[in-house]
């Protein structure tokens, strides 16, 4: 906000309001004295506005409703405005009326939208001035800076100048650089890194730059995937550039990779031939146009793997009920793979939100099989760390009735209580019995006594403190997935990103290309009104016909290219199976063809030509036996011991703060 000019008092907003409200009403002011003039001009004639050139669908309907300060409509078509002109008996005036129609409903109009955004969001500008000037006065006050604004920091330090110090004090210890995940990096954090590649480039340093254009998923942090496309060309020696694509896939088989080689060196073509798709889709065509990739001469006799791309169709009665049979075939799918050798946890199910997740993973735990979701990996899930959390509440503030209610049973069988520090006195809770706990519960203990020492090494001994930062933050703290736990995982595509897994299930293949949510942008601010330089609106249609709609029309694409990189991202992660379930469109009307507003529209007008004729599916590959590729561990098949509580003994070393 700072860097932007949104340091702009609350204050100030009312003023700028009123030159707001000013614009628009100078455009409605002219637009009725239009009106006026031309209601006028027809009644010195005798004529009314719905007796000329289609009648009440006519151009001339426009002064009738702008006279009524009615300004909903668009604009008049010319032929609309022509055929009203030659049924007038006095052409030359009312034509000289419509140029001015026309003309108010060119950049007047546009101006007249941009202001009326901006009005409807002005608060919204304003809570986010009086948040930035509350966060600064909390850090400036306790000494902080949150590590998110490090890179501002560091960016406003190098604008200051051509040599900073900060690039002085480490450039004689670098020579040579990476950057990975390049696709994930912010403009801003390159624009920090760029001295040091252009010192290194000049002094005959060798740099590598590592990131895929199509896994670039992680847009809401800042990355921006035009940094691999564009930015390194313009701001380092193209002399000394040499770019070079991995083409050998050394993950799946040959039927997976023909798979994706198939749908994404194609999809470009497919969106850039829809014209509401036609600016998306020539971006998406030339970040994949160098997609296709082989299967290394190594592994060119290997099993090819096999993939299926089923078609569901809904019932009438239900949008939904697609997804219930895609759940019904998850289950026959996982038992089909059992029976070719795969365990539980060679298979993971991958969806697009933690909701489909959840969906997902009920359906599975009804069935009887093993689950291992992100959620039954924080520490707040584990049964006996949840009791233990109660009691200490109840310590806390014994009159909470909710406390005292889930606290019953246990509270009366507490041991002694002594003197002790916070960890001493969770480790003894967990050691004393009444908590009762096997092995699957001792990952949870040993990661929640790790929080606990974390926390008081941190900010003390405060039992209420750790009690009210457990309820905020703790609780949601996960470990890491037990090592050889037989149970199918399910996760999110962002979470799979960079994983390899055997099998792949993807359930829900559906996404719309323009989210339900509309985002909220920061567009550019016309210098005209006067104001910062930023203003956040909701990337609406309303943006299209006023001076956002560049801003507009880039987030649609950026919106466009997010989706198709999150499932070119969820369809690369198999090594030997991949089946995936989408819903059947629904047929076009008569002469239309199908929509591409989603991802499941544009898989089917691909690949409609080859599904199986008795139901619309795609099979490609054989489904052999599956061998597991046994990895050496350095770690033992060994249970871990039982948790033994050590506080109260005398050689121990204490943890008092």
């Amino acid at each position: 906000l700072r860097r932007f000019g949104m340091e702009a008092r609350t204050e100030r907003l009312p003023h700028w309001r009123g030159k707001l409200d000013g614009i628009a009403a100078g455009y409605e002011k002219e637009a009725v004295a239009i009106g006026q003039e031309g209601l006028q001009l027809l009644a010195r004639y005798g004529v009314s506005p719905d007796s000329l050139f289609q009648k009440g669908r006519g151009a001339a309907m426009t002064f009738l409703r702008w006279a009524n300060r009615d300004f909903s409509k668009g604009r008049p078509s010319d032929k609309y405005m022509e055929g009203a002109v030659r049924d007038f008996a006095d052409p030359a005036a009312l034509a000289q009326l419509f140029e001015r129609v026309k003309a108010h409903f060119g950049e007047p109009l546009r101006l007249r939208n941009t202001a009326l955004l901006i009005r409807r969001n002005l608060y919204l500008l304003g809570i986010y001035s009086d948040l930035q000037r509350t966060l600064d006065d909390y850090l400036r006050e306790n000494n902080v800076v949150l590590l998110q604004l490090s890179t501002d920091l560091l960016s406003r330090i190098i604008a200051e100048d051509d040599t900073p110090f900060v690039y002085e004090k480490i450039g004689n210890r670098y020579e040579h650089l990476m950057l990975d995940e390049a696709q994930d990096t912010s403009l801003m954090q390159w624009n920090n890194f760029r001295p040091l590649f252009q010192g290194s480039q000049a002094a005959g340093g060798r740099n590598l730059v590592v990131g895929d254009i199509k896994q670039s998923i992680s847009r809401w942090p800042g990355s921006d995937w035009r940094l691999m496309r564009d930015y390194l060309k313009r701001d380092l020696s193209a002399g000394l550039l040499r770019e070079e694509t991995l083409k050998e896939n050394w993950r799946s088989g040959r039927a997976l990779v023909d798979f994706n080689n198939d749908f994404f060196l194609h999809i470009g073509d497919i969106l850039s031939g829809d014209a509401e798709h036609a600016r998306s889709g020539a971006e998406i065509k030339a970040i994949y146009a160098d997609c296709e990739q082989q299967i290394p001469k190594k592994h060119e006799a290997d099993p090819p793997g096999y993939v299926r791309l089923s078609f569901l169709n809904a019932d009438k009665d239900s949008e939904d009920s697609w997804r219930d049979l895609a759940l019904r075939r998850m289950i026959d799918d996982i038992r089909s793979l059992q029976a070719e050798g795969y365990a539980y946890k060679d298979i993971t199910v991958l969806v697009r939100t933690n909701k489909d997740g959840a969906k997902a993973a009920a359906a599975l735990i009804e069935a009887g099989i093993s689950v291992l979701t992100e959620d039954s990996l924080l520490i707040g899930s584990s049964p006996c760390i949840a009791k233990l959390m109660s009691l200490l509440g109840w310590l806390v503030d014994p009159d909470d009735p909710v406390a005292e209610l889930q606290s019953r049973g246990l509270r009366d069988r507490l041991p002694e209580r002594k003197t002790a520090s916070l960890y001493e006195t969770c480790e003894q809770l967990l050691g004393c019995g009444i908590l009762q706990h096997g092995e699957q519960d001792l990952p949870f203990i040993h990661a929640f006594l790790d929080a606990v020492l974390a926390f008081q090494e941190k900010y003390g001994s405060s039992l209420r403190a750790f009690v009210k930062w457990w309820e905020e933050a703790g609780q949601k703290k996960s470990i890491c997935a037990p090592d050889g736990q037989n149970a199918v995982r399910v996760m999110t595509i962002h979470k799979s990103k960079g994983l390899s897994l055997d099998a792949v299930i993807i359930p829900f293949c559906t996404e719309s290309f323009t989210p339900r949510r509309q985002p909220t942008i920061w567009c550019p601010c016309p210098p005209a009104l006067g104001g910062p330089a930023l203003i956040p609106l909701k990337a609406s249609k309303d943006l299209q016909n006023s001076h956002f709609e560049e801003s507009y029309e880039e987030e649609r694409t950026f919106e466009h290219i997010d989706v198709i990189n999150n499932w070119y991202v969820a369809f690369t992660r198999a090594r030997s199976r991949l089946l995936i379930y989408a819903p059947l469109p629904k047929p076009p009307g008569k002469g239309k063809d199908y929509s591409l507003s989603c991802i499941e529209n544009t898989l089917f007008v691909h690949f409609k030509a080859r599904l199986d004729a008795k139901q619309p599916c795609f099979e490609s590959g054989i489904r052999d036996p599956f061998v597991r590729e046994e990895k050496p561990s350095s770690l033992t098949d060994d249970p871990l011991p039982p948790f033994a509580a050590s506080a109260g003994q005398d050689n121990r070393l204490r943890l008092d703060r």
